[in-house]
């Protein structure tokens, strides 16, 4: 009594666990995403450029263009890289948000597996009383057969 309930509820467990970890994994999806996203905006950043109001200069020496310009160039060619990603972000969350609905039915149907184990416990403990008080009215008329329902039935 209970099994396929268990082995019910032991899958749904399973799979209630294996998808968000799935969707956070570092080499696909949200995760890997994120981790790219914080590269290119640390790559972006004017901080480790360096002094950008100087001329740049080839060899250290011969002034070539402007150190400015050539980071809002590779700003902006970094636009759509960062625009895809938010992309990939975008349908990630979606995927995100299924999940968070498939775990909401599935907590509900662990609940329902809950509710029926708790009336089967009810009942097994309901009949084992009065196994056991029909065993003890036997001690008396009938020893073998109050010994056999405690050996088959209490399992004791």
């Amino acid at each position: 009594m209970g099994a396929k309930e268990i082995r019910e509820a032991a899958g749904q467990s399973n799979r209630f666990l294996d998808r968000p970890i799935r969707a956070m994994d570092k080499e696909s999806g949200v995760g890997a995403d994120l981790a790219q996203l914080r590269r290119v905006i640390e790559d972006l950043d004017p901080g480790r450029k360096g002094a950008l109001s100087g001329p740049k200069k080839i060899f250290g020496i011969i002034p070539f263009g402007s150190k400015m310009r050539d980071y809002f160039e590779s700003y902006q060619s970094s636009q759509t890289h960062i625009s895809a990603i938010l992309k990939n972000l975008a349908s990630g969350k979606d995927e995100l948000l299924m999940d968070n609905a498939a775990i909401d039915t599935e907590r509900a149907n662990l609940w329902g597996a809950m509710g029926r184990l708790e009336q089967m416990i009810h009942l097994s403990k309901s009949m084992d009383a009065k196994l056991e008080e029909t065993a003890a009215d036997l001690d008396h008329t009938d020893p073998a057969k109050a010994k056999a329902i405690r050996e088959t039935a209490l399992w004791q």
